[in-house]
Parts: C-alpha cells; structure tokens; sequence
C-alpha cells in the first residue's frame, strides 16, 4: 500500500492537469478553429511517423541517464530529480530543436506555407497553432518520462516518495520547454532546411542554458553571479526545490511571450515591404528589441520585488523548502538599520552524510533571499574546492576552513575536505558559523545569527560556579587545562553568558536565566544565597544528578571530592556541601532517594527504565536499563512523556538521560508542578553505591533490578512556579520532606503533608514577612543531558546507530523558556525529512551485516588464537615453576638452599620465557597480518557488493523507461508500414 499511494497521488495530478487541458482546449476548438486546426495537424503529424517516436527515446534515455547514472544519485541517497536537475537545460538543447525545427521550415521546403498562408486565419493563429502543436508533443514527451522516472523512484523507494515535489520538479521542465519551444520557433522561420533549423534552435537557446557555467570562464565572481541569474537552471532552482515562485514563472511566461512575438514577426515578412516600396525591416527590428528590454527587465523587476517574491508556495510534503511561520514574523519585524549580509560557502560536493545538510542550507538561504527584502542579503558560494580565491577568502575574512571528516562510502572509509559555513555581518556585528553539523536545525542556526546581529543587545544568562567547571579552568589533579564545556559556547552563540559566585549574594534581574548545575556541590552559604535569588524571582535551570557520568563531580549523596594536589594527592580537604533539601523545600519536591547515614546529604537513586530502541543495533552490554530514553514509544509511555502542551517538550521525538534521578511533589506549596519529561512504567530505582560495586556482575545487576522493580511513572524533568507568600522553610523537624524520607521510597502523604504546611505557615510567618514573589524553576534530575558528549554526537551523529534523541534543543529550550526568548523555540524543534533509496539501503546493508558478522567471527577465531598462544606460553611456564618448588621442597628437606639443578632450572625457566615471549609475538604478529588482509579483503568484497547492487539498478532505471515510447513507435511504423503496401500493387511488392 505504501507503494501504491504515491502512485495514486501521481495519477491524481495528472489526471488534474487532463481536465486543465480539455478545460482550455473546448474553448480553443470552438472559438479559434484555425488555430486548433493548425496544432492537431501538427500534432496527429509528429506522432505518426517513427521518426519522432526515435526523438522521444533519445530524450527519455538521456534523461534517465542523467538522472540515475551518476555516482551521486546513490551517494546521496535520496529519491530526488537533482542530478537530473542539473543536466535538464542541456538535454533540452538537443531535444526542442528537434521538435521545432520542422515547425515552419518543413512547410516552406514542402511549398505547403503558401497554402497556410492563404486560409482564413491570422498570422497570430497560425503561429500560436504551430507553438501550441509543439507544446503538445512536448508535454506528452515529458508525461511519459514522468511517469517511468516516477516508478523507478517509486520503486528504489519503496513508495517513500515526495509527490509534491517531485511534481514541482516536472512543472518546472515544463517552464523551461515553453521558453525554449518559443525560441526554437524563431529559429525554424528564420530557414527552410531541417538541419539548419536544428542548429540554430540549439544556438538560440544554448546562451541561457550555458549562462549557469559563468563562472568558470568569468573571472569576476559578481559579474559571473549576475550572467547566471539568467540562466534556465537557476530561475528553475525553485522548482527543484519544491517552490513553485511567481518571479520563476513570469521569468519563463515572458521570454515564451519574446519567442512567440518574434515568430510572428517573422511569418509576416511579406508585410515588410510597403506599398511604396520601402521596408520595414528596421521598424521590426526596434520593435523586437524592446520586446526583449520589456521580458528582460519585467522578469529580473518581478523575480527582484520583494512583495511579489513573496508570492510563492512549498509544494513539498513536509514544507522543507520553506520557512517557519516563526521565522517569517521574525524577518517580517527584523529591525536593522544596516541589513544583514550573509555569505555561505559551501562545497560543491558533500559526502552523502552531510547531504540533507547542504540542501536544506541552500534551500533556506534561497527562502531567506526571497523573504528577506531588502533587510538580507544573501551570497551563496556552492562550489567551493580548496585552495581557490573564495575559499581563501572565507578563511581570512571569516575564519570558515574546510573541516576534514571520515566518511563511509562503498564499504570503505576515506577522509573528504568538506565547506560547510556562512557568515552574519550587519553593521560592526559579525556572527559566523565555521561548519553546519549534521545534527544542528540549519533554519535554528540561520535565524539565531540573522537575530543576534541585528539586534545589538543581547540576553544575559548566568552560570553558577559549582564544582561542575562549564567553563573549564585548570584542574589541579590532572595537572592540565580543561577546556570549556561546549554547552556554553552553544549558549555564547544566543546570549551574554557569564560565570555567577555563589559565594557572594547574587541580585535578581541582573540576568535573564540562571544556569544552576549540581547545586548539591555547593556549600551552605552558597546555597542560601542560590535559594534566596530563587525565591526573589529569578527564573532558573537546575540540573541535579544522582550519579554524574560525563562530570567528575560529586553525585547529590557523595561528598565533595578534595581540591587542589597533583594526581589527587595532597589536596586539602573541601568545605561540606550545604543541604540541598532546603533548595527542595523550597520548591516543594523532594527526589527519589533515602536519608544518607554521611551527615546531612541526602542519597538520591539512580532510575532505570527497560526500555532500548536501539537495542537491535548495538550489545545490551553497552547500553544499560539506566539509560533512559524518554519517549511516547516507551513501554507505558503516553502522550505526556514529552509534555505537548509546553513549549519545552512539544515536538520532541526522543530524550536521553543516562543514570537520571526522580522528581515528586510534596504538596506542600502553592507552586504549580508540571511535568514535563516521564519515564515509563517498566521502571525501577538504584543506589549509586550497587551500580558502582556490580558494574562489572552485569548478572547481579539484573537481579537487584528485579527486586526492585516499581512500575512508576518517574518525573525526570519538571516546571515549578507560582507565588510564594511566606518564609516557611521546612528543613526543621517537623518538615513533611523528612516525615515523607522516613521510610525510605514511601509516598508522601498529600493531604497531611499540605496541611501541615499550611500550619506552619502560619505560625512562621508575619504580616512583615508576607510577599509575592514568583518563583520560575525548571528541574531536571540528571546533568549529563547537558554533556559536550551529547552536542558531539548531535553535530557528528553515528552512521551505523542513527541516534534520534533530542537533549540538545531540550537544553536550550529550557534556558529560552526561562529566559523569555521564546523566538526561536519553536524554529529549533522544526526537522526536514527527506526521501531515501530504502530498497538499496535495505541491500547494502544486508550486504554490510553479512560482512560485519565474517567480521566479528573473525576478530572472535583471531582472540581464540591469541589466547591459545598464551594458554601455551603460560602452561609450559607452569610446569617448569612447578618444577623449580619441587627442586626446592626437597633441597629444603635436605638443608640446602639453592642447588645447581635449581639454578640451573631457574636459567632454563628465564630463557624459555624470553624464548616463547618471543614466539608468542610473532605468532601475534603473523595473527595480526592476517587479520588486517582478511579485513580487507571483506571491506574490498563489501564495497564490490555495494556497486554490484547500485549497478543493477543504474541499468534498470536507465533503460526501463525506454520501453513503452519504443513499443508504440514499433506498432506505429508496423502499421504504416501496413497502410503504405496496402497502396502499393502486388506485382510491385515481389
């Protein structure tokens, strides 16, 4: 079925454009009979003879070749046009001369003009009779390759094609055929040779079908850039793109309207000559040049009107050659003085890893281009190589170099030199972007610079020193420089971000956001002066974990470690933390946890979850139950798993924390707690103190897991915010926290817990001490979210694994969220999917696992080698050891100590060690060589696979579509063949 629907909606268009079609012939029937008298001649004509179904193959293999033979069509991986795109103009200079150069010279070599000229028609009907005759069989042509070219992308796949754009794409061939249909007409009245008319056809239109190459023969890149403008392929880019422009198609509308013009100039020759003798030869000459100024100058003043730019539609499924309604009110209200210039440059060809990359980037900057008016500017250099001007020029104006990347292709591995930037100037501000990640929304990226550079007043938002260094510093016990954590240069790309002591009182307001991570490492003073910013109102992000893995730092039940001391040795003892539990009660929530027998710290559980959507792809041992990934597929998941009603988690696909803890509310405030990321319910909770004593007894593990499997519904993430109209802090005896702590993982007890609260808040507080104070709090119960760990895997995400989880634009949801720039939020969620081959993937990559597994077996023979060497090394090792105790048990027995069969064993022990030592490395080394040429050998087999399968079907998509123009050319010159003995006498045909 899911092939079949993209076929249906295919025939659904079609049969769109039919009833347009009958729709627009009906009147021309009935209204201009000479005119449709003229198009069904030539019409019935052209398709009569073989010699135009010979026309149409041509045209249907060339372009099946150029739009499935080259390497990059499978490289890129996508069931797109684009290689086909890109050789369309040029297959079109040999296919519209073929079709128009008969148009009128056929009739003059005929003597057959006279008698069209003769009829009662205008000169008008006949040559919009003759052009429309041309469209037609044009049209027909170009319907037949759309429908073999759609099946084969159909089918390669598997029914995952963009109708819309794939649609787009065809009706921009259809443009260009109609310029370049005009123009060839002009070219067949000029003469009445068939050659000739071809020839001057193709010259005709090769100017604006080679004016895309301008640059490589135009050593001024402005001047280049200008010419191309002109180009068919670059006023048909919004097509392949899936836009269907208004400024495009007047582009197109004007120069079939200079085309037809010049026709009918040309058949009224014979007016040329008045009565009195003179020509008129140089009045239609002015005449025709201002026909060209008026198509030239209406079509660059159309494409160039920013209100009439704006005139233009995403045809495509998932509107990925679009921009965000977001983005649109935020360039609509984009307030700068000096517009925004942005140059890209971009390499001319990218790994298929980095391909969805390069087109939504080029794709967008087009969108910014045509939206932005006169407020942006746009340059885009795509054809970026190494070492030429523009790529010096990028690295000396802006910094942008070519980054190196390892890439998979063809089962091997190779490195590639890859351009991938842009750079944001408005005024003295400078924005730049040194590479796109693959991971990064690239409409989130262009927007935030185009935002920041024009606007000079940024954010603040305000980390708070604990003993988790994001902003890296020296670390005394390496004795090395650690670097900044890569959250925070993310961060610094939005915001004015600096470093808090919480040492020192910190004041309310001066920031927009506060970025709080392991306030458990903070010591008393400090957190009293983090908990009274909180309750002044200060909206702020805590990031609290049960057992960091990504941060030496102290979990929320261990002590601070020792600072200072080279290696770790010799520190001096730290100050104790502060009690966090105060920060909960404050905040009226308590984490997952039991009262620590260390003093005053609370020991918070680590949750688990059994639950691994990747688990087909890489060992359990790998992943364990405490990575939990939050998702609506979990195992008990629902709709709220990714709270859709805030803006933080609405249109998160994925979450992943690693050894999280739990939130609960105690009820004990007027703070509204609203979830906003839940596990399931095949869940259970941990001590840090099991996971670090069995890490390596995965068995034990599992069964702690089983006896302590909950079924809840853990809160790893919330919002907390309300009023606060009292002082109460609940840290004394009688706090509901340490009354719900008592028994370890008991529930509180909602109604006596509030109403205890509310007692004691009446008997703490004073008419003095009232205030209304909103807090603004998002707590989430893990830090290794915001790990320089998880924006690598996002900016380099893993080919084989594929990982789809969304910790990155959850972080910087939440400091936006806190902070109050909510612009760009909802730009940051937005993702582009595009069509892949999935039938080609699915065979390379049974091919690939089929090697991964002769792999594996491999590594797995190769250990057992090595470990049988060793076995032998060690065995014969043994028995002389055993050997040597029993020379001295019985030279003991006999009072002595050493004796020479002793020494003499001892020596003979030394040497065949060093013997064997050196057997066993070069059975190692022997083991090895052969490892490394099998290993090759598979990768060489796997890559042979890999084109063995691209190559079946580069000659299927290739030459299939060729079939059914070649069967009906067949049937057509049988039959004439037929008509044509039928005339003929039968004493002749022997």
């Amino acid at each position: 079925m899911e092939i079949f629907l993209p076929i249906i909606k295919l025939l659904v268009f079609i049969a769109l454009l039919a009833m347009v079609v009958i729709a627009l012939l009906g009147p021309l029937a009935k209204g201009k009979q000479a005119t449709f008298a003229v198009m069904r001649r030539n019409f019935v004509g052209y398709f009569s003879s073989p010699t135009g179904y010979v026309f149409i193959c041509v045209f249907m293999l060339l372009s099946s070749i150029a739009a499935f033979w080259p390497d990059n069509f499978f490289n890129d991986n996508l069931a797109t046009l684009s290689q086909l795109n890109h050789w369309f103009p040029l297959i079109m200079l040999v296919f519209i001369p073929a079709i128009t150069m008969s148009i009128w010279s056929e009739e003059r070599r005929e003597g057959t003009d006279e008698l069209l000229l003769t009829i009662p028609a205008t000169d008008f009907d006949i040559v919009m009779g003759k052009y429309l005759a041309a469209v037609a069989i044009f049209s027909v042509s170009l319907l037949l390759s759309m429908v073999t070219n759609f099946l084969v992308l159909v089918s390669l796949a598997l029914g995952d094609v963009d109708v819309g754009l794939f649609a787009t794409t065809y009706s921009g061939y259809w443009f260009i055929g109609l310029a370049m249909l005009s123009l060839g007409m002009v070219a067949s009245f000029l003469t009445s040779n068939l050659t000739v008319g071809f020839i001057l056809g193709a010259l005709f239109n090769a100017p604006l079908a080679f004016l895309m190459y301008a640059d490589r023969v135009i050593p001024q890149r402005w001047l280049a850039q200008d010419l191309s403008w002109w180009s068919y392929a670059s006023r048909f880019a919004d097509f392949g793109r899936g836009v269907l422009s208004f400024g495009s198609v007047a582009f197109f509308l004007l120069i079939t309207t200079f085309g037809v013009y010049v026709s009918m100039i040309m058949i009224g020759r014979r007016h040329w000559v008045s009565s009195s003798g003179s020509s008129k030869f140089g009045h239609y000459l002015v005449r025709t040049i201002a026909m060209l100024v008026i198509a030239l100058a209406g079509s660059r003043f159309l494409a160039g009107n920013g209100i009439l730019n704006r005139l233009r539609m995403d045809a495509t499924s998932g509107n990925i050659s679009s921009l965000a309604g977001d983005t649109k009110e935020l360039l609509s209200n984009l307030d700068t003085e000096n517009g925004v210039l942005i140059e890209a440059f971009i390499s001319s060809d990218v790994p298929q890893a980095y391909v969805n990359t390069r087109i939504d980037l080029i794709n967008l900057l087009r969108e910014f281009e045509a939206r932005g008016g006169k407020n942006v500017e746009v340059r885009v250099y795509d054809d970026l190589e190494p070492f030429t001007e523009q790529a010096t020029r990028a690295e000396d104006q802006y910094g942008i170099t070519a980054r190196r990347v390892t890439i998979q292709s063809r089962g091997g591995i190779r490195q590639e030199d890859l351009f991938l930037g842009a750079a944001f100037t408005s005024g003295l501000q400078r924005v730049v972007i040194p590479f796109f990640d693959q991971g990064v929304p690239v409409e989130y990226e262009l927007m935030r610079s185009i935002a920041t550079v024009s606007k000079g007043e940024r954010k603040r938002i305000g980390v708070v020193k604990t003993d988790v260094p994001l902003f890296g510093g020296f670390n005394m016990q390496a004795m090395s420089q650690s670097p900044k954590e890569l959250i925070v240069e993310e961060l610094e790309k939005q915001y004015d971000v600096e470093e808090v002591d919480p040492s020192q009182p910190i004041q309310a307001g001066v920031f927009d956001a506060l970025l709080i991570v392991q306030p458990s490492s903070l010591t008393q003073p400090q957190l009293e002066n983090v908990i009274a910013v909180i309750r002044d109102g200060q909206p702020t992000a805590i990031f609290e974990d049960p057992l960091p893995i990504t941060a030496a730092a102290p979990g929320t039940g261990e002590p601070r470690r020792p600072q200072g001391g080279m290696f770790g040795m010799g520190g001096q003892q730290p100050e104790p933390k502060g009690d966090i539990r105060k920060l909960w009660d404050t905040l009226g929530i308590y984490m997952v946890g039991e009262d620590s027998p260390m003093g005053s710290l609370f020991n918070a559980h680590v949750i688990w979850q059994d639950y691994n959507p990747y688990g087909n792809k890489i060992s359990h041992q790998q992943i364990t139950p405490e990575w939990v990934f939050v998702s609506p597929d979990a195992p008990g998941a629902q709709d709220d798993s990714l709270n859709i009603d805030e803006d933080v988690t609405s249109g998160l696909s994925q979450l992943l924390f690693l050894f999280p803890g739990g939130i609960r509310n105690i009820g004990a405030r007027e703070l509204e707690f609203t979830p906003l990321v839940r596990a399931g319910d095949r869940t259970g909770t941990m001590t840090p103190e099991d996971l670090r004593q069995n890490q390596r007894d995965p068995r034990m593990l599992n069964f702690m897991r089983s006896q302590r499997f909950s079924k809840k519904r853990y809160v790893i993430g919330a919002r907390i915010r309300g009023f606060l109209k009292d002082d109460l802090t609940m840290s004394d005896a009688r706090s509901p926290l340490l009354v719900a702590q008592a028994v370890p993982g008991a529930e509180p007890p909602q109604a006596d817990v509030a109403a205890e609260a509310k007692a004691a808040s009446v008997i703490n507080s004073s008419p003095e001490e009232e205030r209304e104070k909103e807090i603004h709090v998002i707590y989430v119960a893990d830090l290794d979210v915001i790990s320089s760990d998880f924006l690598r895997l996002r900016a380099q995400p893993d080919s084989e694994l594929n990982w789809d989880f969304d910790n990155v634009t959850f972080v910087l949801n939440v400091l936006d969220s806190l902070a109050g720039d909510e612009r760009l939020i909802e730009i940051r969620k937005r993702k582009t999917r595009h069509s892949t081959l999935k039938l080609v993937e699915m065979q390379t990559e049974v091919a690939r696992d089929a090697a991964m597994e002769e792999i594996s077996e491999f590594d797995n023979k190769f250990q057992e080698a090595q470990d049988a060497a060793r076995e032998r090394l060690s065995k014969n090792s043994k028995q002389i050891e055993e050997k040597i105790e029993e020379l001295q048990r019985i030279a003991m027995e006999e009072g002595q100590s050493q004796t020479p069969e002793i020494i003499a064993e001892v020596q003979r022990l030394g040497i065949q060690q060093k013997v064997a030592a050196k057997k066993l490395e070069a059975e190692t080394e022997i083991l090895e060589r052969e490892r490394d040429r099998r290993l090759q050998v598979i990768q060489n087999d796997l890559a042979m696979k890999v084109r063995k399968v691209q190559t079946q079907y580069k000659l299927y998509a290739a030459f299939l579509p060729l079939l059914p123009p070649f069967i009906v050319g067949l049937l057509v010159w049988n039959a004439r063949a037929k008509r044509e003995r039928a005339t003929v006498g039968t004493e002749r045909l022997k």
